[in-house]
């Protein structure tokens, strides 16, 4: 799914994610706003930490 853009599109809205979260957005927030489980917002967030780091 490289050719896609899937990949780059998700790319783009996990930083987003973690910039809202920076910026002191609640998970419980983002879960609403992305329709993702708690769980993925915390996996995104410590992915983007180790890829921003």
């Amino acid at each position: 799914g490289e050719k896609s853009g899937i990949k780059s599109s998700l790319k783009v809205r996990n930083n987003e994610i973690y910039k809202k979260y920076l910026a002191g957005t609640t998970i419980n927030e983002l879960t609403k706003e992305y329709y993702l489980s708690e769980k993925s917002i915390r996996r995104i967030i410590s992915q983007e930490k180790l890829l921003c780091s």
